[in-house]
């Protein structure tokens, strides 16, 4: 029972030196993961008719320095026109681990279908920062013009004269 318990202890003793690196000067340092970084559509249904979209970029974890993050935005919508202008980069700041990306949709005066506000993450710009699972996010912009069509049997419902017929 003794050996077993001294072959246990030696085995954990040995797992613990491992994960731990020395510098020159003969101090021990933990070795951290690095942090990920993933995207969300917190808001991923937006319309023109005033409901804007949101995407939220979080870090597994707080660092020390701030996070740039580059951004590709692609999609059926465009941006700068069918919402403002979503920048190429965002920064996280140092000890936050989150930031917010609003996308504030612009109505027009076209019919169009149903669009899409695309943002990947395409590059951490620090050391201790990775890509996670989620680097695509994707929030659907609905149309803000309801069309509706007048035939003869519906019309009478529209019409502001109490009188009116269908013809």
């Amino acid at each position: 029972m003794k050996n077993y318990l001294k072959t246990i202890l030696l085995s954990g003793a040995f797992l613990v030196l491992n994960s731990c690196s020395s510098s020159d000067d003969g101090s021990v340092t933990p070795q951290t993961q690095k942090a990920q970084v993933n995207i969300t559509a917190t808001v991923a249904q937006a319309s023109e008719s005033g409901t804007n979209g949101e995407f939220t970029l979080k870090l597994s974890r707080n660092l020390a320095t701030e996070t740039t993050i580059l951004l590709k935005v692609s999609g059926s919508a465009t941006n700068g026109v069918d919402y403002k202008t979503i920048p190429s980069t965002i920064a996280i700041a140092a000890k936050t681990n989150t930031i917010v990306l609003p996308v504030e949709i612009l109505a027009d005066q076209l019919v169009e279908p149903d669009e899409t506000v695309e943002v990947t993450i395409s590059v951490a710009q620090n050391s201790e920062v990775v890509l996670g699972a989620a680097v695509t996010a994707s929030i659907t912009v609905k149309d803000g013009i309801k069309v509706v069509v007048l035939t003869p049997g519906t019309a009478k419902s529209y019409m502001t004269d109490k009188n009116a017929t269908d013809e």
